[in-house]
């Protein structure tokens, strides 16, 4: 009772951690629920792999709490298509897999936002499903756009009181011609 309440008063994700490796008793006790309260950015690859593990490590007690996830691991476009030029030698996302098994987990997120979206969702199309499935979104911003995210916002179940879409083309070739002769039907 007396790690819980210091826990409680900790108000830095740094400090909760430090008293978490101060020994076997505190990263075993309330020490993660209360890590994964604060927002949590992943910034790229090794990240997501070691959160994932980290929750997957006891999914039924830790999953629950994650609540605000932002993914901003700088990606590039896989998919052939005549207005996008593609990186054939851009590397694997080792955490991809791991993380449609933690989002098939989670039961209280509710802010997530993801930089790089439509390049995270080529890495892995199951995180499509896994993402629309969580009921408890209330927040959801994505940053490029594509038809894996289109497909994405068409069956996300969750009742958003907030929802943002960046649809920036960073990775537009424009053959022959500018930026400003690209027609955009559409302006979200």
């Amino acid at each position: 009772d007396i790690l819980t309440i210091i826990f409680h008063l900790l108000e830095t994700r740094t400090d909760v951690f430090a008293l978490m490796l101060a020994s076997r008793a505190t990263y075993g006790s309330d020490g993660p629920r209360r890590l994964l309260q604060f927002p949590v950015t992943i910034l790229d690859d090794r990240q997501l792999v070691s959160l994932c593990r980290f929750i997957l490590q006891d999914v039924d007690h830790r999953a629950p709490y994650l609540r605000q996830l932002h993914i901003s691991i700088p990606l590039k476009l896989r998919n052939r298509a005549e207005e996008y030029r593609t990186y054939e030698d851009d590397p694997d996302l080792r955490g991809a897999p791991l993380l449609v098994r933690v989002l098939g987990s989670v039961t209280r997120l509710e802010d997530l936002s993801i930089d790089w979206c439509e390049e995270l969702l080529e890495r892995d199309a199951r995180l499509v499903s896994s993402i629309a499935a969580i009921s408890t979104l209330r927040r959801l911003r994505i940053s490029s756009f594509g038809l894996l995210s289109c497909e994405l916002l068409s069956s996300v179940r969750s009742p958003l009181r907030e929802l943002e879409v960046d649809c920036w083309m960073d990775d537009v070739c424009v053959p022959g011609g500018s930026r400003e002769d690209i027609p955009l039907p559409y302006i979200l």
